[in-house]
Parts: C-alpha cells; structure tokens; sequence
C-alpha cells in the first residue's frame, strides 16, 4: 500500500489497526506523508468516519464469525463507498476458528455460509504471481447479503484455473 500511496498525493489515507504498537510504528514511518494511523477495535467501536474505499486486507479470517459479521455491519452503516477485502473464494466451507488456539487464523470465504456475501464488483490475486491463494474482492457499500445459499456453485477464473465458490451467481464478461 505505501509503494502506491507514495506516487498518489491526491488521497488522503487513514489507516486503522488495533494493535497501539503497529499504530506506532506506522506513525514514525510513514506519519511525514501526511498519512494518518488510529488505535480503534472496529469490532467493538465500529467507524466513527466515512470513507471512500475501505482496504481490510488480512482480518476478517482471525475473527469468529459474530465479530466479523459486528465489522461488516458497520463497515455497512460508515456511508463509505466501497470495501476492498481479503477472502478466499477458492474454500467450499467455512469453519469457525476454535476458541483455544492463541494465533487464530482460517481461510473465509465471505460468499458462503454463514457470510454469504452477494458476488464482488471484481476479485484480485493479492500477492506474489505464483500464489493463487490470496485475494481481494471489492464490493459496494452498503454490502447485500444472498438470502438462500444451498450448495456453493463453482466458478473458473480462465488466467488462474482457480475454481472459486459462491451463493450467487458469477457473471463472465
């Protein structure tokens, strides 16, 4: 992110984290860009702005499920524009994180069960080429959620030959 915000002097960037030590750091590191960092639980205390774009790269899949619907709910209620955010539309299920591990990770795929997001506006690869594992959907604000989601229906993305898996329909243009 800060290899593209340094060639852009036309945004204006918040970056939000819950951990006062990386808040910190990002301060002393990037704070001469005008850039600003806030020590926030968004599970907790929501957004208290609006945004045009918000990038939650890399949070979703460490929080149990209740908390991670709390943050779509609010990321929803900011009057922002658009979310940019990790998922892992490759999975067919999601499991929940089981509440005795100290380092809580799982691949979620926010199109399924119990998410289940309606289709992104687009999906990216985030990461190195030779990873197809890790990727950003962009969907518009506030989000829409699929109703009825039976079985996940496949979709093959042509550059990859990743299957991806959703509730709703996928669309090729």
């Amino acid at each position: 992110m800060s290899r593209f915000l340094r060639t852009r002097d036309d945004i204006d960037y918040t970056g939000i984290d819950i951990v006062p030590s990386l808040v910190d750091h990002h301060r002393k590191e990037y704070g001469h860009f005008g850039w600003k960092f806030i020590q926030r639980d968004v599970v907790q205390n929501g957004l208290n702005d609006t945004y045009d774009i918000i990038v939650c790269r890399m949070m979703l899949q460490h929080l149990y499920y209740s908390d991670v619907m709390r943050v779509l709910v609010a990321f929803s209620n900011s009057g922002s524009g658009y979310l940019l955010t990790t998922t892992f539309s490759y999975q067919t299920t999601n499991r929940d994180l089981p509440s005795t591990e100290s380092f809580r990770f799982r691949q979620l795929n926010l199109e399924i069960k119990p998410v289940s997001l309606s289709t992104p506006l687009c999906i990216q690869r985030d990461g190195p080429p030779d990873r197809h594992y890790t990727y950003v959907g962009l969907w518009r604000l506030p989000l829409k959620r699929v109703n009825q989601c039976g079985k996940p229906k496949p979709f093959q993305l042509e550059d990859t030959g990743v299957k991806f898996y959703s509730c709703a329909p996928w669309t090729s243009f």
